[in-house]
Parts: structure tokens; C-alpha cells; sequence
């Protein structure tokens, strides 16, 4: 539980011990199962660490889109995406939002607690509005856009000029707007969708993704204009302690 969970729940407390009736709330979805723990101390110092390497990239901005990919399915782009918006979200000054744009593989309704109708492909299409696409979850600085209805690719619809102008809105609320998509060199659409945000994160998976082929996804991003700040390598195991490791 966060440090800002424990001040409201102590708060809470203090309001029944002196009889006084705390005002009525929205009810929100529990997270998921896979997001309702603790994040591990090294995870979160590293999620931390994306953070500043995001500010360091684009530092004037005050709302940030980015794009988060892989090279291939199975790399853990889906939790990336969700357990970073989770760390961002424990700011209170941010304003967060998690956007499922791989309806093909959908994943972030599921981390949410949250189904999986009217989302993403619907807003793209203009049936549905940014206030009505975006859900509240139990943390109330932290929305989420869940993929919506899986039919046909992206590539039309991030192609579009009507997403440009759905991601200038969606900025227009959020400080951080963060778009989970599928695996960049299997689906050209990301390629197209990640050159209309402000920056992308390429993750790879350890001991699995080849060199040759996080270089070829990281060229194939750069020559479709995308602004890649940097590579997230996920589920690494340090062999000694990661205190000796960062020494040596």
C-alpha cells in the first residue's frame, strides 16, 4: 500500500473517531489481481528510473504521450505499461492515463478490473468521446481506456488524422497518457501510431529477445519518425547482488 493510502485511510479513521460521516464516493473497480499488490522494491525503483528518463527527453513538456511496444508478443509490454501508469498515479500531482491500443491481444481490462466494451476502437471510430472512453479506477488520479471492440487491425484507424486529434485531447486532461501496442515489427500500424506521440519505450525481454532484432524494431520505429527514448529490459535476473552489480 502506498504512502498516500495510508494517509487516507488514517484520515478515514480520524473522521469515524470524532462521529463525523465521510462524504459519499464513486464507486470504482478494484484492480486486478496482477496490479492489486505491492510492487517489488526493485521494480519500482526501476519504473522509477523510466520516469526520469522520459522528463530528461522531454522536459518542457507538462503532459507526455508515449507509446510502449516490443519486438514480439510475450515481452511483457501489457504490465509494463500498467505497473508504470500504477507508479506514475502515486504522484498526486499527476494526472494518469493507461490506453490499451492492441485490441488484437487486449490485456489492460484485465489489470484494471474492468470490461473490455467501448474503448479505444470505438474512439478512434468517433462512436465514443474521451470522457466517455476513459474509466475511473480505484485510484483517482489513474483512468484507463481498455482496448474495446477486437475487430480488424489498427492500421486504419492509427493512420487517421481523427487520432491525432484524439491524443491532443486526451493531453489536454492527462499529464501522462500512456498507450500500450502491439509488437512493432508484426503490426506496421504501430509504427504509425507511435510516430503521432511524444516519445516511445521499446521493451525487450531478457535472455530472449535476440540483438539483431531489438536493433531491427528499434530502426524500424526510427525511420517511421517515432522519438524512441530508450529500451526497458524486463523480467532481468541479477546474478550477484544488484548493489555489486551497478559497481562494477
Amino acid at each position: 500500500m502506498s504512502k498516500i493510502s495510508d494517509a487516507l485511510d488514517k484520515a478515514d479513521r480520524e473522521r469515524r473517531g470524532r462521529g463525523e460521516t465521510p462524504a459519499p464516493e464513486q464507486t470504482r473497480p478494484e484492480l486486478g489481481p496482477a496490479l492489486s499488490g505491492n510492487v517489488p522494491d526493485e521494480f519500482w525503483r526501476e519504473l522509477g528510473m523510466m520516469r526520469n528518463l522520459v522528463e530528461s527527453h522531454l522536459p518542457s513538456k507538462k503532459s507526455r504521450s508515449l507509446l510502449v511496444t516490443s519486438t514480439a508478443a510475450g515481452e511483457g509490454v501489457s504490465s509494463v505499461t500498467a505497473n508504470f501508469g500504477k507508479v506514475l498515479a502515486d504522484d498526486p500531482s499527476l494526472n494518469v492515463l493507461v490506453v490499451d491500443a492492441n485490441p488484437g491481444a487486449p490485456a489492460q481490462h484485465e489489470f484494471f478490473g474492468i470490461d473490455n466494451a467501448n474503448g479505444f476502437v470505438e474512439l478512434a471510430r468517433g462512436v465514443l468521446k474521451p470522457d466517455e472512453a476513459a474509466r475511473a479506477t480505484v485510484r483517482t488520479n489513474l483512468s484507463v481506456i481498455p482496448s474495446g471492440a477486437a475487430s480488424g487491425g489498427m492500421l486504419q484507424l492509427a493512420g487517421a488524422e481523427r487520432v491525432v486529434g484524439i491524443l491532443a485531447a486526451l493531453q489536454a486532461r492527462f499529464n501522462y497518457v500512456l498507450l500500450d501496442a502491439p509488437p512493432v515489427l508484426s503490426h506496421p500500424e504501430t509504427a504509425v501510431l507511435g510516430s503521432r506521440v511524444d516519445g516511445v519505450l521499446l521493451v525487450v525481454r531478457a535472455l530472449n529477445t535476440r540483438r539483431e532484432v531489438a536493433a531491427r524494431a528499434r530502426d524500424t520505429l526510427a525511420r517511421s519518425g517515432c522519438n524512441v527514448i530508450g529500451v526497458v529490459l524486463n523480467r532481468y535476473k541479477y546474478s550477484i547482488p544488484e548493489f555489486i552489480y551497478r559497481r562494477v
